[in-house]
């Protein structure tokens, strides 16, 4: 009977230590939480917004000389280039616009870093006789000025002597004062004839100077039209030992204003050029130039305010704006 009891009591110890360890593994058990569900963005046809990238405006180029005041006709294509000009060059451009009252071009060359002017009028004084009266001058970086005269352009000294020059024979039209020279032969010391110069002063008469060589052909001729009493023509052609035009410049003039100006130089120091000037109520208002084989190269238009220059435009040849500079 007591073998029975201490059975029962163990085994009612084991059933009680089973629940004491169920409820303990229930309490323990890892509880799953579900996943926490991610909203997705909804999907849209709608396309992204492009942006257009900002292109800094063309910063326009401020001159506040535009050589709207001077007196002087002056081409507006090379006040564009007077623009590039750093001030000391500008200055000695300036000295040469005032002595000469003006001139026909003003080009700046880039590879030789040099300007290059056509004066309308000489500015350099020589005891010559009147020729071409055609000077050019060349202006450095630093303003330095130098100055040639295109042709033939005498011998220094001979308005006062050239009757008594040695081996040369003078013409003299002794109806004015002083003295106007008619006809010069200048010879070597064999006798031999080196050039003849003619001047011929008659209004009807279209040639005012030639010279010619010992064989008779033209070395340079110098020719002045008048139209209509008013519109001028002046025309300069130098010619090579062969007779082929070597440089060549002539200017029509409406009153006081070049109305169309053309440069040939076969050196091709210059780009021969033709400017063709455009004006309405005497002021100019535009210019077209062309090359040597008259195709249009740039157009340049000007605006007015007041009777003040405001700005000046340069086109290529298809009308499309590449310069502008205003005051």
């Amino acid at each position: 009977m007591s073998n029975k009891k201490i059975i029962a009591g163990i085994s009612c110890g084991i059933l009680i230590l089973a629940a004491v360890y169920g409820a303990f593994m229930c309490r323990t058990k890892e509880v799953v939480l579900p996943r926490e569900v991610v909203e997705q963005p909804a999907k849209t046809n709608k396309q992204p917004v492009k942006t257009t990238p900002i292109i800094p405006k063309k910063e326009e180029k401020k001159v506040f000389d535009l050589y709207s005041s001077t007196p002087y006709d002056l081409p507006l294509i090379s006040v564009l280039e007077i623009s590039k000009l750093s001030p000391q060059v500008k200055k000695s451009v300036d000295e040469v616009l005032s002595e000469a009252q003006g001139f026909y071009l003003l080009r700046f060359n880039k590879s030789k870093n040099k300007v290059f002017v056509i004066l309308q009028n000489p500015i350099t004084a020589s005891n010559t006789y009147s020729r071409h009266d055609l000077e050019f001058v060349e202006i450095s970086h630093d303003g330095a000025k130098k100055f040639h005269k295109a042709g033939y352009t005498g011998v220094e000294g001979e308005t006062s002597n050239a009757v008594e020059q040695d081996n040369d024979v003078w013409e003299f039209d002794k109806s004015v004062e002083p003295h106007r020279p008619l006809k010069h032969v200048a010879y070597d010391e064999k006798g031999n004839v080196k050039f003849t110069e003619v001047w011929n002063y008659d209004s009807d008469s279209g040639i005012k100077y030639e010279m010619k060589d010992a064989a008779g052909k033209p070395l340079s001729i110098l020719k002045e039209t008048v139209e209509d009493g008013e519109n001028f023509r002046k025309e300069h052609i130098f010619y090579d030992k062969d007779g082929n035009t070597k440089m060549s410049l002539s200017a029509n003039y409406d009153g006081a204003n070049v109305s169309r100006f053309t440069y040939y130089d076969s050196s091709d120091d210059v780009d021969s050029i033709s400017i063709i000037s455009e004006f309405s109520e005497g002021l100019k208002t535009g210019e077209k130039v062309y090359n040597e084989n008259y195709e249009l190269i740039n157009s340049v238009k000007t605006d007015y305010e007041n009777g003040n220059r405001k700005d000046i435009r340069l086109y290529d040849d298809d009308g499309k704006e590449v310069d502008k500079i205003s005051s």
